[in-house]
């Protein structure tokens, strides 16, 4: 920790790398040729940080679908700037665990004044059975259920640096440090409060929650449970709730937030368990653990009740779709394809069970490039890049799915991370001549994260084509400083991982 603030930024590297392939905006070499400048990156952020000189890139933001029209914005942050982020938290996660109350489950630590936190599977899970037993053990018979509209978005940094500030323990210098970080993504970017998609980020959110909180916990008539702004409050009588509902709106407003008028509800009876997935899912994932012979059948009709619905029941499309996957069957297969514009929101979870069927089912491939094709139905670039990426991982592509990713990989007006994925596409199914059309693609493209990529797709081909070009890599190495380490890395792997 040689850097004023005390950060542990060895720590934070160390985590971010075992946690890259779970990265919710996925990077195509997944941080590995990373790994080569991390000495250089770190000796860099130190010195930085000590002379004041730290300022952090502009995000990308990626916008991510949250049903058919809604979409949710992710912030892809540069690598160092991820590093110096998730560091400053860091330093700052023991102060505010210590103040939550344990009816807030998400993004919590195992172990009092350690930094890992619990899975969040497993955190949620522990959330939805906690719900069940208030409603089966604890006689609560009326639940009202919750939550924030844009509860990231909306975070004022202002007053949630203000508050970080009355933390016993917490370092100034680190606060400040956070607020130049936070204010310079806004600047700079259309990043409002939050970035999304980073534990980091989750722990400052459920601090920022903390009045609401106690707000509840003031409410003697009621139990209640959150899951980031997620809530769930409790009680024998609709009155109390409504009470409660009205103070939770004062305190909310207090931080510059408001409920959703459309998914606050109040549930009565077993409706409550509903809320909290149900005993009919449960009894299936048991049925499939013992092997159950009629468990996959009921696998399937569960999926076909939930996209009878209008809209489909995304947590139990989630929930069977994960679980055909597992058991290579292709139930949902004909579903997915006449309805994959209809559920963009559920695109990284449809191309994972998409790829375990793409070998026997020759339509897949063809549906998939006419939803590239169709610009009424390819309107989001989180989409387009989830299915190229099961294009890379597919074992073979045919001409015409072949060209349509070159038209991709060469349209200007495409997304760098779109194209990025359609370069590693190209480099899994390399043709004869791709190698010198990639190699000139690379060399009239300024920008860094698609010349990663393309550098990465080169590599792909040339070890399918008889091997590295190692002169050609150690040119690039000399030439391009940026690109340095991952020529080195490029040049001396066997396999790459996958996209």
């Amino acid at each position: 920790m040689a850097n004023k603030f005390g950060l542990d930024l060895d720590a934070t590297w160390k985590r971010l790398l075992r946690e890259s392939h779970s990265h919710e905006i996925p990077d195509v070499l997944h941080w590995e040729d990373h790994k080569l400048r991390w000495d250089e990156w770190k000796s860099q952020i130190e010195g930085q940080l000590d002379d004041g000189s730290y300022q952090p890139h502009p995000p990308v933001v990626v916008e991510r679908p949250k049903d058919n029209f809604a979409v949710r914005p992710m912030a892809l942050l540069h690598p160092i700037d991820r590093i110096v982020y998730e560091a400053v938290v860091d330093a700052l996660t023991v102060q505010i665990d210590a103040v939550l109350p344990e009816e807030v489950r998400s993004s919590r630590l195992k172990d009092a004044g350690k930094l890992e936190t619990e899975r969040q599977i497993r955190a949620w899970v522990d959330f939805q059975n906690r719900g069940r037993d208030l409603y089966k053990d604890s006689g609560y018979e009326y639940l009202l259920s919750t939550d924030v509209v844009s509860y990231f978005e909306y975070v004022e940094i202002g007053i949630l640096v203000s508050d970080l500030k009355g933390l016993p323990g917490v370092d100034h210098a680190v606060v400040d440090l956070l607020s130049t970080i936070l204010n310079t993504f806004q600047r700079t970017s259309h990043t409002w409060g939050l970035p999304q998609g980073m534990r980091a980020s989750s722990i400052l959110g459920n601090f920022y929650m903390l009045p609401l909180d106690r707000t509840l916990e003031r409410e003697t008539n009621v139990k209640y449970i959150r899951y980031q702004d997620d809530i769930k409050v409790f009680s024998t009588k609709p009155s109390h709730l409504r009470r409660a509902l009205q103070r939770m709106n004062r305190a909310l407003r207090g931080r510059h937030l408001n409920l959703s008028v459309h998914k606050t509800k109040m549930l009565e009876g077993s409706a409550i368990l509903e809320e909290f997935e149900d005993t009919r899912k449960d009894a299936i994932q048991y049925g499939l653990k013992i092997q159950a012979p009629g468990a996959p059948e009921e696998l399937r009709k569960l999926f076909d009740d939930a996209v009878a619905e209008v809209p489909p029941v995304a947590r139990d499309v989630k929930f069977a779709i994960y679980r055909l996957a597992q058991l290579e069957d292709d139930h949902a297969v004909p579903w997915i394809l006449e309805h994959l514009s209809e559920v963009p929101y559920l695109a990284s979870q449809l191309v994972d069970y998409l790829s375990v069927h793409i070998p026997s089912h020759p339509e897949i491939e063809e549906r998939i490039r006419s939803y590239l094709l169709n610009d009424d139905e390819n309107l989001y670039p989180w989409v387009e890049m989830q299915l190229l990426r099961m294009l890379a991982k597919a074992p073979q592509l045919s001409d015409d799915t072949y060209n349509c990713v070159w038209s991709i990989l060469e349209d200007d007006r495409k997304e760098s991370l779109v194209r990025q994925y359609a370069a590693r596409a190209l480099g899994r199914h390399i043709r004869p001549g791709d190698i010198a059309s990639l190699r000139d693609a690379f060399t009239s493209h300024s920008g860094f994260w698609l010349r990663r990529a393309l550098l990465a797709a080169i590599a792909d081909a040339e070890q399918q084509s008889g091997g590295i070009d190692k002169a050609w890599f150690g040119a690039v190495a000399s030439a391009d400083p940026e690109l340095e380490a991952t020529a080195r890395y490029l040049r001396s792997v066997t396999k790459l991982p996958n996209p």
